[in-house]
């Protein structure tokens, strides 16, 4: 078996005659079942000759050291996409890597990661990382993702986050950096990550519809509830009973609707039937607009909420993105789904942004971490009602000593969105 020194022997050689040149190739052990891929080496990496010893390295090892301890570097195998030093920006000083070159590095670093003999997991660090194994663009939509990959029939484990040299610019970045490497890395690395799947039924048939509106109201346990709105109209209505199932009721389509004007007549008396039950506890994603929104357009009257986690999110991290797609990398092991189904028709499409609510009950675990939940299951019911007739409790003094996150600006924020 070649050892680290002979593998980048043969890469060097490879990528000479490929017409590329390496400025600082590949470190670590070749025996590592984890290898952490950043983009490109910077100049303290060129000066050594080792990947992830600058600034950004510092960052990496810092966050693996404190969210990660498990990880070791002298255990981990280390490496770039490309092998030089490249320009990002608008640095005069670096040449920048082409469209040709960036896919001779990726095929090349496809053909060193396959001579690991234990590879099992990857750490992606940026867009060109994450491209190269996976083929997935956009770093930003696709941090936070562990996806499952391919390398030469191996299936391999991939978790996706940004360029730490990029956090050392965007100090909010930072921030969810290092959620990724104790949230996403962690639980991969130690074996406890799992992938659980969702059953999904969209464009239910009209007795379909009706007996899962019926089990959503016998279930002992919350349900979650989300709707769509398209056109000024009530488009669909997204139900879940467990953190993994899920049916999106779509009323209608690009052409026509879904059911008779009787069909749909008796689904909408099953739902006011289903938010009024008072055992039925409800969790919204910012229901305080879809609360008044279905009794403004299809006079549906709702219960308070139970809880929402958009604003359960909101409490725990007040300046992060508040948008489902955030919302579910941040609290689940799903990746990235908002472009799942571009190009599919209507209701597929606004199906698949509700397909994945269920699972942002993970929100309420974190809470309860925090000892905020109480607070919040006990205030959201207020915040969240179709007539507030209470004052916010949020806003006495000692509930702002207890959850500090929570400001005057914060509590007008949710006063709008009610």
């Amino acid at each position: 078996m070649m050892n680290t020194a002979e593998l980048k022997e043969r890469f060097t050689l490879q990528a000479q005659t490929a017409g590329l040149q390496v400025e600082c190739a590949m470190g670590g052990t070749m025996n590592a079942t984890l290898a952490i891929i950043a983009e490109a080496p910077g100049r303290n990496e060129i000066a050594q000759g080792i990947p992830l010893v600058g600034g950004a390295g510092n960052i990496l090892w810092k966050a693996i050291k404190t969210h990660c301890p498990e990880v070791k570097r002298h255990e981990c195998y280390i490496t770039n996409v490309v092998k030089r030093q490249v320009a990002f920006d608008t640095d005069i000083n670096r040449k920048p890597v082409g469209k040709h070159e960036l896919t001779a590095w990726q095929e090349l670093l496809l053909w060193e990661l396959a001579m690991l003999p234990n590879l099992q997991h990857v750490l992606l660090l940026g867009n060109f990382a994450v491209e190269a194994l996976t083929g997935k663009k956009g770093i930003t939509n696709w941090r936070g993702s562990i996806i499952e990959c391919n390398l030469h029939n191996r299936k391999l484990t991939a978790v996706c986050t940004y360029n730490p040299a990029f956090c050392a610019r965007d100090p909010m970045a930072h921030i969810v950096f290092d959620m990724d490497i104790g949230d996403k890395l962690r639980p991969v690395v130690l074996g406890r990550y799992k992938q659980h799947d969702v059953s999904v039924q969209i464009n239910p048939t009209y007795k379909q519809a009706l007996e899962y509106i019926r089990h959503c109201q016998t279930s002992p346990n919350p349900i979650a509830s989300d709707i769509e709105v398209i056109g000024n109209e009530t488009a669909c209505v997204g139900l879940a009973a467990s953190p993994y199932e899920a049916t999106c009721i779509a009323f209608r389509n690009e052409e026509t609707n879904l059911y008779s004007v009787q069909e749909e007549h008796e689904i909408r008396r099953r739902l006011q039937r289903l938010y009024s039950t008072p055992t039925v506890r409800v969790v919204w994603q910012n229901g305080g607009f879809d609360m008044a929104w279905l009794w403004f357009k299809d006079r549906i009257r709702c219960r308070p909420a139970y809880s929402d986690t958009m604003l359960g999110h909101h409490v725990l991290y007040p300046t992060m993105p508040h948008d489902l797609g955030f919302i579910v990398k941040q609290y689940t092991t799903h990746p990235f789904y908002k472009n799942e189904k571009d190009g599919a028709s209507y209701p597929e499409t606004i199906g698949a942004e509700r397909i994945w609510l269920p699972k942002t009950f993970a929100i309420v675990p974190v809470l309860k971490e925090r000892g905020w939940h109480v607070a919040f299951e006990s205030d959201i019911s207020v915040v969240l009602s179709p007539n507030p007739s209470k004052s916010i409790s949020w806003a006495k003094p000692e509930r702002l000593v207890k959850i500090k996150t929570i400001n005057r600006i914060d509590l007008l924020y949710m006063r709008v969105t009610c």
